[in-house]
């Protein structure tokens, strides 16, 4: 009985065990009036008390065989989209489960027992069934109506979670990506050409001021459009040209209807640095990294010849955690990653511009 009684919170959300302590009580007075109400206008009011056990009986019976049923749907459909099968399910049981608990309890009462109402207090079949089918179904109506609330929070909380682990990621990325190592490299080479050329030296710090101004400027956006992503990787990209020259070979081909279409920030950044970080680029293996849209759906794709360095940096592969963990957060969409020995490839969802919050509860 202990067994039966025990607290399933972690199942439904909620304690139930108020609701039997006072709904059994209940339930069974008002189904002993419904059934045997007649008595009192008889005033067989002796009568009339000593069926209220019966009815205690059946509806504790009743009660806690489908509670565990309701259990065993609860785990085998536990989704809000569910609710359907639920219900469909626990319908039937409980219009099956009717005729079987009836005959067994009241098999049990007078086999076991030895009770048996008199035939002229019976209570009507068809009324006994009806009220014995509703009260069972509001009851498990009312453990439905408390386990989508509890769901509904859950889903608030973890949608909540969500929301400030993309937040962190965001200032993550601002902290990770803006790799020392670049700052370094892009100051040598630039220390290069302030010998060489002035021109292009003036030309390599305004588009390394731009690149930096799109880092601090965007990492507090959750989207940005693509094509103002690809503005800013020109000019990343610049930055690169300068310093690898024609060992770094770069092709683009996107379709200009996915322009408008978002993106997470710093994400073609991040992964386009994955390639030089990860590879060799020289004049005998120029590095070719190109990006293009899909035909088959909205993706583009960042695709290198693997070439890996003698010595990997092994730190590279929280960028690209960085950026699924972000998109999670507005899309069931998956980032694609294909690796061989000859080819390493990235796929980056594009999003609608009225995308929202991506909801898996």
């Amino acid at each position: 009985m202990l067994t039966i009684f025990k607290s399933k919170k972690h199942l439904l959300g909620f304690d139930d065990r108020w609701m039997i302590l006072l709904g059994i009580p209940f339930i069974s007075l008002l189904v002993n009036t419904l059934l045997f109400g007649h008595l009192i206008q008889q005033k067989s009011y002796g009568i009339f008390t000593s069926c209220f056990p019966i009815s205690l009986y059946f509806t504790a019976l009743y009660w806690f065989t489908f509670r565990e049923l309701y259990f065993y749907v609860v785990k085998k459909y536990p989704l809000n989209n569910d609710f359907k099968k639920r219900q469909s399910v626990t319908l039937i049981t409980i219009i099956v489960g009717y005729f079987v608990i009836d005959f067994l309890g009241g098999l049990f009462l007078h086999v076991v027992l030895d009770f048996q109402l008199d035939n002229n207090i019976e209570p009507n079949r068809v009324l006994k069934l009806i009220t014995s089918v509703l009260f069972s179904v509001l009851i498990i109506t009312i453990y439905e109506s408390f386990y989508l609330s509890s769901q509904l929070g859950k889903s608030l909380i973890e949608k909540e979670q969500l929301y400030k682990e993309n937040i962190s990621s965001q200032l993550s990325a601002l902290r990770n990506h803006i790799n020392p190592h670049f700052l370094f490299n892009s100051l040598n080479t630039l220390s290069s050409l302030i010998h060489e050329d002035q021109k292009r030296a003036d030309n390599f710090v305004t588009k390394l001021s731009k690149v930096y101004r799109h880092m601090l400027d965007n990492t507090s956006d959750t989207l940005v459009s693509l094509q103002d992503e690809l503005t800013y990787l020109h000019a990343y990209i610049h930055l690169l040209k300068e310093r690898f020259g024609d060992n770094l070979i770069y092709i683009e081909d996107i379709d200009a209807s996915l322009l408008k279409k978002n993106i997470i920030p710093l994400s073609l950044q991040i992964t386009f640095e994955n390639c030089v970080k990860h590879n060799v680029a020289t004049a005998e293996k120029p590095l070719t990294v190109t990006i293009k849209s899909s035909q088959d759906g909205p993706y583009l794709y960042v695709t290198n010849n693997v070439q890996l360095m003698p010595v990997d940096d092994t730190t590279t592969s929280v960028g690209l955690k960085n950026i699924i963990k972000r998109y999670s957060y507005f899309t069931v969409m998956d980032i694609k990653i294909r690796k061989d020995d000859n080819v390493f490839e990235v796929g980056l969802p594009l999003l609608d511009e009225n995308i929202s919050i991506n909801s898996k509860i």
